[in-house]
């Protein structure tokens, strides 16, 4: 079993978290953690190292999903990740947390880093321009 950590600015985390648990039903060892306007990178480390030491005391994996390379959740994912193991991964959207959230359990996961390279390209299917005018 994995765990999976959100960490997005604002309230996105949250929101896109309920969309999952929306299709997918509730899901265990799945947590947001939003990064709050004026809040402090130190006291978002915490947060994230907290719940991923929580994770880790189970026996499980930690993945860390954020919504943006470069900017402070990931940067703070990726701190917390070199402390407690486990692959960022920045460009967050529902077809990439969909397929973590229903394939975790079900896949024979040896390498945790080619398993979220697997989980993006399967992903990367779900985006797509549709023009209605080249349907017809």
């Amino acid at each position: 079993m994995i765990g999976i950590i959100i960490v997005t600015h604002s309230n996105f985390a949250e929101g896109i978290k309920n969309s999952v648990e929306m299709i997918a039903g509730k899901q265990d060892n799945f947590t947001a953690i939003n990064f709050e306007n004026g809040k402090d990178i130190e006291d978002l480390k915490n947060r994230i190292s907290q719940k991923a030491e929580e994770y880790t005391s189970k026996g499980l994996d930690v993945i860390y999903v954020t919504d943006l390379k470069g900017a402070t959740p990931f940067n703070a994912c990726l701190y917390v990740s070199t402390q407690i193991w486990g692959p960022v991964v920045a460009g967050l959207c529902l077809p990439i947390l969909l397929e973590l959230v229903l394939t975790r359990d079900t896949m024979d996961i040896e390498d945790l880093s080619s398993y979220v390279r697997y989980v993006i390209t399967n992903a990367k299917e779900s985006i797509q321009v549709i023009d209605v005018n080249e349907l017809m």
